[in-house]
């Protein structure tokens, strides 16, 4: 039953897009957001969450996560839909690249140093239009037991932009303790994931929105802070 709600929405998602492209901004918002909402409820994966205000969802910013899953994505669009900048493989992945690529993912070839930046370019622009981008500066997904080492170069556009960083800490939990069922890591592919997403009812989703951090300053310095904020909600 949860399987067939579960391709009832993505069909629907595929079906809508050419409706999405056509809406304006705020509407485009909602509608993501409402899809990433109902995504949760049909996966029966619980939102908390702690500190976030509008002024943190409405301007301009330089979202900083740790990766744990695909679901971090949409964990994130279920509260302010945003800019994400993501691996080029996700934009080949069946049916999920293909609603990356429609609500506005600014993909980056990592293999290709040159990539970096049109990548840097396309976030200053999203700036400029007051969106916010969110990074995964780990450039992997991990248990979530700790932060991995953060990469600095995606920084630099809060530097250029002179936009803040919002450093946001992503933990699951299944009856209030740590869980791994969530983790989209080694050679795990995307339908066992959601499987054991699905096998697990009741995991929740907990995202803490902590201080901003002014770039005024240079990107190692946004990145440490970023890590340290971040890393200090995961040691709890």
């Amino acid at each position: 039953m949860k399987s067939s709600r579960l391709v009832i929405h993505i069909l629907w998602a595929l079906i809508q897009i050419p409706v999405l492209l056509a809406l304006g901004a705020q509407k485009r918002r909602s509608m993501i957001q409402s899809w990433a909402q109902r995504l949760l409820h049909i996966l029966d994966v619980k939102l908390e969450v702690h500190h976030a205000t509008d002024h943190h969802l409405r301007e301009p910013a330089l979202w900083v996560a740790n990766h744990i899953s695909w679901l971090d994505i949409h964990v994130i669009n279920a509260v302010s839909p945003v800019t994400f900048v993501a691996k080029s493989e996700v934009a080949r992945w069946p049916i999920f690249g293909y609603l990356a690529r429609a609500i506005d993912t600014i993909f980056i070839q990592r293999e290709r140093v040159t990539d970096l930046r049109r990548v840097l370019s396309e976030m200053l622009e999203r700036f400029r239009l007051g969106k916010a981008v969110c990074i995964f500066p780990e450039g992997t997904s991990s248990e979530g037991r700790e932060v991995l080492a953060f990469k600095s170069n995606l920084f630099q556009a809060a530097v250029s932009a002179k936009v803040p960083v919002l450093p946001i800490a992503i933990q699951y939990q299944l009856e209030g303790q740590f869980t791994s069922h969530t983790a989209f890591i080694g050679d795990m592919g995307l339908l066992e994931s959601i499987r054991l997403i699905m096998d697990h009812p009741g995991i929740t989703a907990r995202l803490t929105f902590l201080e901003t951090l002014d770039a005024n300053t240079n990107r190692q310095a946004l990145m440490s802070a970023a890590h340290e904020s971040i890393s200090s909600v995961l040691r709890g």
